[in-house]
């Protein structure tokens, strides 16, 4: 401009000898290559060896195909795995409305004719395949819960909070149909954590928020279940009773490494390996306390890892789903844990990757993707992010 060009050919040509933006983008991809969370990834291979060996264990005792469908969902989850994990996670936020309708249509899929009754709980029957429709709804709804609650602003509009309100208690009302109140409580206990960490990123008047969040929480739960008891006529106690007993005897004759020296055991290795919420206790049955402590102990430090990637997330929606999916994978595997190891609690919750299960294999690979997906852009901001949309 000072040699007299105008401004707008001034930029121009300013522009140009900065070189081509995608070569100089190659350039600095190669610097500032995006990290995987190798440790993250290496506990859950340990815990997917686990539900390996479980496989191995099934077909010896019922001769049928477990090892080679677990290869099977192995490759597949595999394949989504990479896809999910290459793709750019921030862009399910603006479908945050289509993943919760996809949600609400698997919830109703029992209803509808595809449904199947299982000791007084509804299951999906598809393809051959039956699975609880809460396996794939709850993590959809975790993404479109954590979409909403990034979305919310309270100096804008009231409306985006009843919305929120009402999709949430709606989704809540779906599970409990099933009916499951284990998963009632998993739900909700991951909405108030969510909901918790962004009362908290705002830090304008906590306490009373919290108060009330948690107030109407338990108002809301108390009733749920006050109405679930007096309309559910679910009984298991015969099946229950037979699986409390192996457990109880597992607990007394468990070796440090083998076989647990039991004719009960024994008698019942077939029931308690095909009923999917015990397989902690069939393991510490069949191969003994020492790897089911090292199994115990990969769960822990599985459940570490999760909670140090939170910290190191910069940007707040995947800041929001880690906190949501981390939440799902601590509760289910401290409460199946907690299960197994107390002969007087039942709740209809698996063991992720070790527990046998197509749909809920390829789900936990689903899971794990986003988180290490959100891992590999962590250093991703919110100006980082208003920049690209601007």
């Amino acid at each position: 401009m000072n040699d007299g060009m105008g401004e707008p050919e001034a930029e121009e040509k300013a522009v140009l000898q900065m070189g081509i933006a995608k070569d100089i983008g190659k350039r600095l991809n190669r610097i500032h290559r995006p990290k995987l969370n190798w440790q993250l990834l290496l506990a859950i291979i340990f815990l997917i060896c686990f539900g390996i060996l479980i496989s191995t264990f099934k077909q010896q005792i019922s001769h049928s195909g477990y090892i080679g469908n677990t290869i099977i969902y192995m490759l597949f989850g595999f394949i989504t795995s990479i896809v999910i994990y290459l793709c750019d996670y921030k862009k399910m936020k603006k479908y945050s409305n289509i993943i919760y309708l996809i949600a609400t249509l698997i919830m109703l899929l029992p209803f509808v004719g595809l449904g199947l009754t299982l000791n007084g709980k509804n299951f999906v029957r598809f393809f051959g395949i039956t699975f609880s429709p809460c396996i794939i709804a709850i993590p959809l709804y975790v993404i479109t819960f954590s979409g909403y609650i990034y979305n919310y602003n309270e100096n804008k509009t009231k409306t985006n909070l009843l919305k929120i309100i009402i999709l949430s208690t709606f989704s809540l009302l779906l599970v409990s149909l099933l009916p499951s109140l284990e998963n009632v409580l998993i739900l909700s206990i991951i909405y108030l954590v969510i909901t918790t960490a962004k009362i908290i990123e705002h830090n304008q008047k906590i306490i009373k928020k919290i108060v009330l969040l948690y107030g109407f929480t338990l108002i809301f739960l108390s009733v749920l279940i006050l109405g679930l008891n007096m309309t559910n006529s679910i009984n298991l106690k015969h099946i229950d009773e037979q699986i409390h007993s192996i457990q109880k005897d597992i607990l007394e004759h468990a070796q440090f490494i083998g076989e647990a020296e039991s004719q009960t055991f024994k008698d019942g290795e077939l029931l308690i390996s095909t009923e999917s919420n015990y397989t902690f206790s069939y393991l510490l049955g069949k191969i003994g306390i020492i790897f089911s402590v090292a199994l115990t102990a990969t769960i822990i430090l599985t459940s570490l890892l999760l909670i140090c990637n939170i910290k190191r997330i910069n940007e707040q929606y995947g800041k929001y789903l880690t906190i949501g999916l981390s939440t799902l994978f601590l509760l289910e595997s401290i409460g199946n844990i907690l299960m197994n190891i107390n002969t007087n609690v039942t709740i209809d919750i698996n063991l992720p990757f070790v527990t046998y299960g197509s749909v809920y294999f390829l789900i936990n690979c689903f899971i794990i993707s986003i988180i290490l997906s959100i891992y590999r852009r962590k250093d991703i901001n919110v100006y980082d992010e208003l920049y690209n949309n601007n």
